[in-house]
């Protein structure tokens, strides 16, 4: 049997510390795109740029994003 010594933890993998620097970028790069979708939909309430697919896809995304990176910032 090996010991535990010999495997990686989890914090110590690529994709682990990879996501933990990445992760926050991400989420600020979709807030600042929300944001800027909320303006302009308040100056032109006609384009509708809040209620459709393309601005759900991001509000979705950037929800899984702080979920993911409310879970590594735990471990």
């Amino acid at each position: 049997m090996s010991s535990g010594a010999d495997k990686k933890s989890f914090r110590d993998k690529k994709w682990f510390i990879f996501a933990k620097k990445i992760l926050p970028h991400l989420i600020f790069i979709l807030a600042a795109v929300l944001i800027v979708l909320l303006i302009v939909n308040y100056f032109n309430p006609l384009m509708n740029f809040i209620d459709n697919t393309p601005a759900h896809c991001i509000m979705w995304a950037l929800c899984v994003l702080c979920v993911i990176h409310f879970i590594i910032l735990l471990l």
